[in-house]
């Protein structure tokens, strides 16, 4: 059972680091992808933060934006953790290309 999806941040600009955390009765699978606003430039690929995790409760995963992935470009992270069991949760981090500021968010369960 997955109790708590705790993220750092909703929105983080280009640089700025997030943090995900999860707590659950067994281990857990987080995978991390990116998006970007329809339509997506040309040539965006996936980008280095992209993964699947398999981590344990409690256990903190940091994530930056980068700059080459990022530049002219507004989207954000899809965060899904899955337990043992095949319980989803789902988070967003959005990603901004300019200095607004960033604001948290967590999800309890």
């Amino acid at each position: 059972m997955i109790y708590s999806v705790d993220v750092s941040a909703g929105e983080v600009v280009v640089g700025q680091t997030f943090s995900i955390e999860v707590h659950a009765d067994s281990s857990l699978q987080v995978s991390i992808s990116c998006f970007v606003d329809n339509p997506p430039p040309p040539r965006f690929k996936g980008c280095h933060e992209c993964n699947v995790q398999v981590i344990q409760s409690g256990q903190r995963i940091s994530v930056t934006p980068r700059k080459d992935t990022w530049l002219n470009t507004e989207g954000g992270y899809r965060i899904k953790v899955t337990d043992v069991d095949g319980n989803t949760e789902t988070a967003t981090v959005r990603v901004l290309g300019d200095t607004a500021s960033a604001g948290g968010a967590t999800m309890s369960m």
